[in-house]
């Protein structure tokens, strides 16, 4: 009575390799559809990427330009509002009389 357990016990095996290799297949396929959606999407990443940082190398450009042109109206701005003294009293403080 031996022999019908041990054709059970192969249809067992048989069945779950099957399933393990149909479980591989759909691993496999699913990790190309992953791998083929990245592709796609980090790519348009670094072209936007590349187009921000080219923006922000323009807009650094400007600034520094901006700097160069005005240096010298903003220290003298700077050191007027250092020196240049022009007290004035709070409206909260009461003169006494």
């Amino acid at each position: 009575m031996a022999f019908p357990n041990i054709n059970r016990t192969k249809r067992v095996k048989d069945a779950r390799d099957e399933a393990k290799k149909e479980i591989d297949a759909y691993k496999k396929e699913k990790d190309d559809e992953l791998k083929n959606y990245e592709s796609e999407h980090v790519s348009g990443n670094l072209k936007a990427e590349e187009d921000a940082n080219i923006e922000a190398e323009k807009k650094i450009f400007e600034i520094q330009e901006a700097g160069k042109e005005k240096r010298d109206v903003v220290v003298q701005k700077l050191l007027d509002a250092v020196f240049e003294i022009t007290p004035v009293v709070p409206t909260r403080i009461e003169t006494s009389h």
